[in-house]
């Protein structure tokens, strides 16, 4: 059985908002600096990403008005240095896992 791809895509600005392009893929970034990521409420549930840090800037997770963003530590949601990650999960229209 052939593994299933994750189409990767690269953040290019220091504040990217997910939309549906996003859905079952894996999302990069390579900036030195810290980079977030907007989750919205527009997103269904269903939608899935990974989040993966290559730089040595942080990629923190941001809910945007009417999105609710669960994280198990209850402190900033983001990677936790260089080549951490992150997968982000709708469980219900605009309500989000993040782990």
């Amino acid at each position: 059985m052939a593994l299933t791809s994750y189409p990767n895509i690269t953040i290019t600005s220091s504040r990217t908002t997910l939309t549906m392009e996003y859905n079952n893929s894996i999302i990069t970034s390579t900036y030195s600096s810290s980079v977030f990521v907007v989750v919205t409420s527009a997103l269904p549930a269903g939608f899935d990403c990974w989040v993966y840090q290559l730089g040595a800037g942080l990629v923190g997770a941001i809910a945007d008005t009417g999105a609710t963003i669960n994280w198990i530590t209850g402190g900033p949601i983001d990677t936790t240095g260089q080549y951490g990650f992150m997968k982000i999960t709708a469980v219900t229209d605009g309500n989000f896992i993040a782990a």
